[in-house]
């Protein structure tokens, strides 16, 4: 297993990728910057297959899917060094996290709760406009799940079309 690239940034680009490594790039170029993954997991969602990357060791997931011919789609981050526009925020109190998202301005949240039988309650804090997921347990930050962004008709706005247009608004097309 080859580990990730060791210029590999760790910043969430929401709408755009991680760092250096876009939305909508083939497993291929995946694989320079991450290496390879630790765990390959399949699935057939419907009629689609949906392939997931597992780097354990490095604390990211990346997922594929057939309907976007396997191009780099969402990015799952657990990495405390892990920056949203200059802030850490994976580890702290979900009140803390709550504060520098509301300074950030990513536009109207929703709340989600999951309980379970055999699991500790996990609650996500959704920022659809901008493709944010804000995964919490235990009362801390465990996780931020991003993808890329959709247009007006709903048609996928892949990393070279937002820097082109600037069509994403908000905070992804904010920084290149």
């Amino acid at each position: 297993m080859r580990s990730p690239n060791q210029s590999m940034q760790w910043v969430v680009r929401p709408g755009l990728g991680l760092g250096d490594l876009r939305f909508g790039v083939l497993r291929d170029e995946v694989k320079l910057h991450l290496g390879h993954p630790e765990d390959i997991k399949t699935e057939a969602w419907g009629y689609d297959l949906h392939i997931a990357w597992y780097y354990w060791q490095t604390g990211v997931s990346v997922h594929f899917c057939g309907e976007d011919d396997f191009r780099l789609g969402t990015i799952d981050l657990e990495r405390p060094d892990a920056e949203l526009l200059g802030h850490r925020l994976i580890g702290l109190p979900e009140p803390e996290v709550r504060e520098v998202l509301e300074r950030m301005n990513l536009g109207p949240a929703q709340n989600e709760v999951m309980e379970f039988s055999d699991y500790p309650t996990k609650r996500r804090l959704i920022y659809e406009n901008q493709g944010l997921n804000f995964w919490f347990k235990h009362d801390r930050l465990e996780s931020i799940q991003w993808g890329y962004l959709f247009g007006a008709n709903d048609e996928i706005l892949w990393p070279q079309a937002i820097q082109e247009t600037g069509s994403a608004g908000g905070i992804a097309s904010s920084k290149p």
